[in-house]
């Protein structure tokens, strides 16, 4: 009996005689997740061992960015259960702690993971490339030779891999009508306007094209005005001749707006309804103030995208994007947090001016900055405050190209900058080699405020505070300057990607061949400097590619071994140059800058220039408003003054916005005025703004109108536009006693002819009209808003000439054609 007790007693805990014994323990007392992509999950199991032969109830829980699958888990005696945790990525490295309890014991996990934000891979024809968690950087995956890829520039199509470029055959763009223009964009491809006709004389006639007689000219409707219209008269065209006559009852004496419906000639009065406060077609709230200088813009309008750039806010600075419609395309924070200034935008990317340079912004996606250049690379001094271009110191080409005027003086301590000194207009790439610099002019004294301004031909202009007018050309006339700057960027980027695709070559050289390809179409113009100088031709790598190939034939250029499997053709005199140059890394901006530094120059247009004119330049039609006071010829070199004189008052122009038909042949300008004829400046109390349309071929004033909503209130001009139909629509605002109240304000032929409230009474910052829009950015009850307006029926912005302040709602100042 006592052996059977002692054996009894000795049983362990989980026998069929007696308690069982329970607990766990984890196997790890660390988890690494380690590096996920943001935004994707990555799931471990912890694994728990039972230490008993009872099974086990385990209560797991942890916060995020972890979570468990499941909060219970069963461990079975002597056995192995795994708790599943999953891990969703942020950006940047986590940490956490999974808590397990069970059978009276607690437990713990520390849990690690990394969150790594891709970055933006980069977009080639014949590659594709994909973002490799592990090591944080984009693979690239070359497709097959002779894959079918589409080429870079849409004048090219079936297009084929070729040595790792996209080689297509020239799109054919002519439609054989000669009453139209055919031309092929890069970025747009096929391009067809009509001819313009040259507009006759009599205003009751317009030039047509006929596709078998060429220009003529047909009478315009019955009852079209040709001059001042009222209901109590009027001339108007009848068959074809302008007659002052009574108009009929029910003429349409003043167009439909976003508010007011049309008015209508009744018993000699024009009857309309009462206009309504404008409805907004759509409202979003800014996260922040928005950021502007001084007549710059505060919104740009490219295609479908609206984008403003404010601070404020938990996220700081940042470009946010909309669509035309309201909904948020992408709110992209700024990488140093600093505040940006919006210059221009185009569809290679958003344009803005940072503390230390230039930048650009995609345009899509999730708004990456793309490039940057500071103001060093850009030419300015070691140890100098850069004071960078400023409100229409900066022009973007149709492909995307940045022309910008860079200025930069003496830093004072403390006192930011003593004054400005030097200055050089920079030409950078908008798009391939984003933001590498293809071309400089010398290094100048500063000259005081200036513009640029490229016309729909692609010649570019400048004009600076001392008067004087200048064309961009190119120094060596002979060689186009896109060669220069292009050959010496695709040197580096060969060296470092092995590419087969560059092509250096003696002056002598590259003369014929760009003739010849000019002859072809090989080769198209990207900024003409100057209309009797090649000096900005677009090359494609194969163009340059094809050129090689036949020149090495011909014995001008060998083939180097050290430069890649394919080799690379480098010309006999140039070939220690661009041995040097390739060892250099892509998008060595200061480098290349050093090298092109003297490629740009500017030449005057007039000899004593245009003196006493202001900071405008416009130009449309092959004719330049300077200054606000004369319009000049390029080509004639002749200038017109804008006569100020005439009237019975003062009058002091305001130097923008500054507008210009299509046809180049009348301006509208905006000037402060008073009855004061004694000379004396007019006071505030005095003075009033005036909207005066000039004709460009005699500077002598069409007609002029009061331009503020009420004309014995102060008030601002934010912004004007060329509307279709010979209106003028102008957003302005009237400060009296209960406060500011802001209009949009219709004007045709020197009348107002309608006028539509903004709700409430809003603090306009700036706006822009595009479509049929107008966008407005402005403060209301203590909050920023991005607004959008209608402009009513049949009311859209003229697409042609230089219709807004800065040429167009996205701010390229370049003339549209």
């Amino acid at each position: 009996m006592a052996l059977v007790l002692a054996v009894a007693g000795c049983q362990p805990e989980g026998s069929g005689t007696g308690g069982s014994r329970q607990g766990f323990r984890p196997r790890d007392s660390v988890v690494d997740f380690g590096r996920v992509l943001e935004g994707s999950q990555a799931r471990r199991g912890v694994s728990l061992l039972a230490t008993g032969r009872a099974g086990v109830t385990v209560v797991a829980a942890v916060d995020g960015p972890f979570a468990v699958v499941a909060p219970e888990v069963g461990v079975p005696g002597s056995g192995v259960a795994d708790v599943e945790v999953v891990f969703t990525a942020g950006h940047g490295v986590a940490e956490g702690t999974l808590v397990l309890e069970g059978a009276g014991v607690t437990e713990s996990v520390r849990l690690l993971g990394t969150g790594v934000r891709p970055s933006p891979c980069p977009e080639r024809p014949c590659s594709t490339f994909h973002f490799d968690v592990a090591s944080g950087a984009c693979v690239e995956t070359p497709l097959e030779e002779g894959a079918a890829c589409t080429a870079e520039s849409r004048c090219e199509v079936d297009g084929r891999c070729n040595s790792g470029a996209c080689v297509g055959e020239p799109r054919t763009c002519d439609d054989n009508n000669p009453c139209t223009v055919d031309a092929c964009s890069p970025t747009r491809g096929c391009v067809t306007t009509q001819v313009a006709c040259p507009a006759p004389r009599n205003p009751c006639e317009v030039g047509v094209c006929d596709r078998d007689k060429g220009c003529t000219s047909v009478n315009v409707d019955d009852f079209v005005p040709c001059g001042p219209v009222s209901c109590q008269t009027a001339r108007l065209c009848l068959r074809g001749t302008c007659r002052e006559m009574p108009p009929p009852e029910g003429f349409v004496c003043a167009p439909a707006t976003a508010c007011q419906d049309e008015g209508r000639c009744r018993a000699g009065a024009c009857e309309r309804p009462e206009p309504a406060e404008l409805e907004p077609a759509f409202r979003q709230v800014l996260e922040g103030a928005p950021v502007a200088e001084d007549g710059g813009p505060v919104v740009l309008v490219d295609g479908d995208a609206v984008f403003t750039s404010v601070c404020g806010g938990d996220a700081g600075c940042q470009l946010v994007a909309y669509t035309g419609s309201g909904l948020l395309r992408y709110a992209s924070v700024y990488p140093d947090g600093g505040a940006r200034t919006l210059i221009a935008a185009s569809d290679a990317g958003v344009v803005v001016r940072a503390a230390e340079g230039l930048e650009g912004y995609a345009h899509r996606g999730a708004g990456e900055r793309l490039w940057e250049a500071t103001w060093g690379a850009l030419g300015a001094d070691a140890g100098t405050w850069a004071g960078g271009p400023g409100t229409g110191h900066v022009a973007l080409t149709e492909t995307g190209d940045v022309l910008a005027y860079v200025s930069w003086g003496a830093a004072v301590a403390d006192a930011g900058v003593a004054s400005t000194e030097s200055a050089r207009l920079v030409w950078l790439a908008g798009r391939e080699d984003a933001g590498t610099l293809l071309g400089a002019s010398p290094v100048e004294a500063w000259n005081g405020e200036a513009r640029l301004a490229l016309g729909a031909d692609g010649a570019a202009y400048v004009y600076t505070g001392d008067g004087r007018l200048r064309r961009v050309e190119s120094v060596d006339a002979g060689v186009p300057q896109q060669i220069r700057g292009r050959v010496l960027t695709e040197l580096g980027a060969a060296a470092s990607t092995h590419e087969a695709s560059v092509i250096a070559s003696e002056r002598e050289h590259l003369r014929p061949w760009a003739s010849r390809e000019a002859a072809r179409e090989g080769v198209r113009p990207r900024i003409d400097m100057g209309a009797h100088v090649a000096s900005a031709i677009a090359l494609s790598r194969e163009h340059l590619r094809s050129w090689a190939s036949r020149e090495a034939e011909r014995g001008r250029v060998r083939p180097r071994s050290d430069m890649g499997a394919q080799g690379m053709l480098v010309a006999p005199s140039d070939a220690r140059a661009a041995e040097s140059v390739g060892t250099r890394a892509r998008g060595d901006a200061e480098a290349l800058g050093a090298l092109t530094e003297t490629e740009l120059s500017l030449t005057s247009l007039l000899d004593g220039g245009v003196p006493d004119g202001g900071a405008a330049l416009a130009v449309a039609n092959g004719v330049l408003l300077v200054g606000g006071s004369a319009f000049v010829h390029p080509d004639a070199g002749a200038l017109t003054s804008v006569d100020w004189t005439s009237g019975t008052g003062t009058s002091a122009p305001l130097m923008e916005p500054a507008l210009m038909s299509s046809g180049g042949t009348t301006a509208y300008l905006f000037a402060r005025a008073c009855e004061r004829t004694d000379g004396v400046p007019c006071t505030a109390d005095e003075e009033r703004v005036v909207l005066r349309a000039v004709e460009a071929g005699t500077g002598h004033t069409a007609w002029e109108v009061d331009a503020l909503p009420d004309e014995s209130l102060p008030g601002t001009v934010y912004e004007a536009a060329l509307l279709q139909g010979n209106v003028v629509g102008v957003l302005a605002d009237a400060e009296s006693s209960e406060g500011r109240q802001s209009w949009l304000q219709f004007f045709s032929r020197g009348e107002r002819v309608g006028m539509c409230p903004l709700p409430a009474q809003p603090r306009v910052v700036g706006a822009a009209f595009a479509g049929a829009s107008l966008y407005v950015v402005l403060e209301r009850d203590g909050a920023w808003t991005l607004e959008s307006y209608g402009l009513g029926p049949e009311m859209r912005v003229d697409d042609r000439g230089w219709p807004q302040r800065h040429g167009g709602p996205g701010g390229a100042r370049r003339e549209s054609p």
